[in-house]
């Protein structure tokens, strides 16, 4: 799996997105909330980068209103 900083991931078993903050050799990215996490899907149940999130994001709201 290809992350960058700035991507948002959600892990398997939440429902919570987080952003990629930083990138640690061997592909270990840095989360906002601090935790390591392998770029892999067995960690990794979905990833989108900033502007897919942000769209999710958007429909979201509208979809709220």
């Amino acid at each position: 799996m290809i992350l960058f900083i700035g991507d948002f991931v959600r892990l398997h078993e939440s429902k919570r997105w987080l952003e990629v903050t930083d990138i640690e050799p061997h592909d270990i990215c840095v989360l906002q909330d601090g935790d390591r996490v392998c770029a892999a899907a067995e960690y990794i149940a979905e990833a989108k980068s900033k502007i897919e999130y942000a769209e999710i994001r958007l429909e979201e709201n509208n979809n709220d209103a």
